[in-house]
């Protein structure tokens, strides 16, 4: 219906649409919404809000993935290397060969076996031979994240960089070495009785047996470690009785809830330490004849002390200057955590256990620092939640940047001895006591292998040296003789002169150097020598090895005398 109005008015009203007119809708009240952006929101969404905690285990866990895993086989085997890799060698390929005579070590059948598994599947080579120990070390810094748990936050933190950083821990996690799975089965032996004290139970109990016997069965440091984990633990037990009320009451209730947890767990690490062994022939009369064993009743802490202060003072002075910070709060009755007093107790019998007995290693400076680190860490914890903490940080990152800087050069500057250095400008480790092998040996035996046919060819060790396994590693593809004569390729190890004819391919160099860094000829000047250049202040030992290769179808040579003769 349609109502005009006229007079005058052209305007009209109109309800409803004029004829021939479209259809119009009338504007909607609210302003459509365009659909949401699927991609975007997806994009967006966080997963993971990053704090302090978060990137310091980051960085902790990128660091000590690249000091471990870079360059790995850039440093060749030495002398105690080089023993182990040839018993790996042997077992992989179930031969019991000359070459490998003198050198089957006498501890760590599960890590040797491990190895061995890795020699038969990926081959045999300086990479190889250190997997399982690269591992070892990587999880040593990984039981740091549990270990947060029980020393705090900021503890953990500090336990995780102080392990990460250890120029000894980062030697001992690049080398093979059975010190390190010892170390890291250390850790993790003393995460899962923290556990099992939270939650007593049989299975948590079993695992920490089976994880103390891998311990023990690692390395000879596993024997002193637990032994430290027991004198601490009646140190702590003993002071509990004496402090405490109803004695005989708290002994059996305390015999009633865990006298057969107690037991499931030794059962359990005599299982596996066992089995372990077993891998060994004749592991049981190895250990009689260990020299440690038969000499303990002949302590000398001065020449113990000799030996390992050079590796604590020039290397680990971050972890001993916080762990000497941890044990003065516990003595001070600042920390009254039962871990930190259990962890001073296991500081004292280790420094003690370790300067005692006779048999001396540079790889036990890595379970002497061990006690000393989770200490440091509980300071380090103590000290975050003090206001004295916005000073302290300066001090310990000064510390720190010290640390790494002394751990890039002894792990990638000078990772090896260069036998073309002079003699009055050598650098050196402190952990090369026991023979390290130079850079020239890996790339002369691999000129040397070059010449010869794998198919025939021998190779006969001569010489008045004592034994060389690096020597014997790096030829191990050519097969033993014990005729000099016969064989393609001799060595003459140590040589009184050069044995190397003019008709012959003759390479003489030196393999292996040692160095016995004596702390009394240290003075300041040294000192900074030593820390910012890896300078040598003493005299290093070398040998030298005479390696005479005949051509291929070569015999010795005939001698023709003359008449006069």
């Amino acid at each position: 219906m349609t109502t005009a109005q006229s007079g005058g008015h052209g305007d009209e009203w109109r309800l409803g649409t004029e004829p021939g007119e479209p259809h119009q809708r009338p504007p909607s009240a609210q302003p459509h919404e365009p659909a949401p952006d699927l991609s975007l929101s997806r994009l967006e969404r966080p997963l993971q809000v990053v704090t302090v905690e978060h990137l310091g285990w980051f960085l902790i866990g990128l660091w000590a993935a690249v000091t471990r895993l870079v360059l790995i086989g850039a440093r060749p085997l030495g002398a105690a290397e080089a023993r182990n890799a040839l018993f790996e060698f042997d077992l992989a390929n179930k031969t019991s060969s000359a070459a490998a005579a003198g050198f089957h070590p006498a501890w760590g059948g599960w890590v040797h076996l491990l190895e061995a598994g890795i020699f038969a599947v990926a081959g045999a080579g300086d990479l190889t031979a250190r997997v399982i120990f690269v591992l070892s070390g990587l999880l040593l810094v990984a039981m740091a994240f549990e270990m947060r748990h029980y020393v705090g936050r900021a503890g953990g933190l500090a336990l995780g960089a102080m392990l990460t950083v250890s120029p000894t821990a980062t030697y001992f996690g690049r080398a093979s070495a059975t010190v390190m799975p010892a170390a890291a089965f250390a850790l993790a032996t003393i995460a899962v009785f923290m556990a099992l004290k939270s939650q007593p139970r049989r299975r948590r109990a079993l695992g920490l047996g089976a994880v103390a016997g891998l311990m023990i069965a690692a390395d000879p440091a596993g024997v002193i470690t637990v032994s430290g984990f027991a004198a601490a633990l009646g140190i702590l037990g003993v002071w509990e009785l004496i402090i405490g009320n109803n004695r005989y009451l708290r002994i059996r209730v305390w015999m009633d809830r865990y006298l057969s947890l107690v037991i499931a767990a030794i059962v359990a690490a005599v299982a596996v330490t066992g089995l372990s062994f077993g891998v060994l022939p004749g592991i049981f009369e190895r250990i009689k004849t260990l020299a440690w064993l038969g000499g303990m009743g002949k302590p000398d802490y001065l020449r113990g002390l000799e030996f390992y202060l050079p590796g604590l003072a020039l290397y680990e002075f971050l972890i001993l200057i916080l762990g000497a910070a941890g044990a003065v709060l516990v003595v001070a009755a600042r920390i009254r955590s039962r871990l930190a007093v259990w962890c001073l107790a296991w500081t004292v019998a280790s420094f003690g256990a370790y300067l005692w007995i006779p048999l001396r290693a540079p790889d036990f400076t890595l379970a002497l620092i061990l006690p000393s680190a989770i200490l440091g860490a509980f300071a380090v914890d103590y000290a975050h939640h003090a206001n004295a903490w916005r000073y302290i940080r300066y001090v310990i990152a000064a510390l720190m940047l010290l640390t790494v800087y002394v751990q890039l050069i002894a792990t990638f500057v000078y990772f090896a001895p260069d036998a073309s250095e002079a003699p009055w400008r050598r650098h050196a480790s402190l952990y090369w006591r026991d023979g390290a092998a130079t850079i020239q040996l890996a790339e002369r035996s691999a000129e040397i292998l070059k010449l010869v046919s794998p198919a025939d060819a021998t190779v006969a060790f001569i010489g008045a040296g004592g034994p060389a396994p690096a020597l014997h590693w790096y030829l191990r593809a050519l097969r033993p003789t014990a005729s000099a004569d016969s064989a393609t390729v001799v060595v003459n190890v140590d040589p009184v002169a050069s044995t190397a004819t003019g008709a012959d391919h003759g390479f003489e160099f030196d393999f292996e150097e040692s160095w016995q860094p004596r702390i009394e000829a240290l003075d300041a000047a040294r000192t900074l020598r030593y820390l910012f250049a890896a300078r040598v202040w003493g005299p290093v030992t070398t040998r030298s090895a005479v390696i005479t290769v005949r051509p291929a179808g070569a015999s010795a040579p005939t001698i023709i005398l003359t008449p006069g003769e």
